[in-house]
């Protein structure tokens, strides 16, 4: 069986990914609000279309939590926009000015 380089390379930069976020702990706890007036304390590792993917912090689980069952999200810090691998694993195109791209 034959699995295409780009599909290798996405899937461990995905992977690099997830274990960053989760590492960073806490720097990007955030406090998830349940419709049953329950909460959780974790880390929210992606936003998708039905639901987030949640690291607890007591723990350590990776579930998924369907949208309809959140209230609110609180994040503590303001997340990083991320800046790609070229500027990760090489520091190249690190520096990204963003109005740069807002005016026109």
């Amino acid at each position: 069986m034959f699995i295409p380089a780009f599909v290798i390379i996405t899937f461990i930069a995905g992977q690099d990914r997830a274990i960053t976020t989760i590492n960073t702990e806490s720097k990007n706890m955030s406090e998830i609000y349940f419709s049953d007036n329950t909460n959780a304390k974790g880390v929210v590792v992606r936003t998708l279309e039905r639901g987030i993917y949640f690291s607890k912090s007591n723990s350590g689980a990776l579930v998924f939590i369907d949208w309809r069952k959140i209230k609110r999200i609180e994040y503590q810090l303001k997340q990083e926009p991320y800046k790609g691998l070229l500027c990760r694993w090489f520091q190249v195109v690190c520096t990204m000015n963003s109005k740069k791209f807002l005016t026109n």
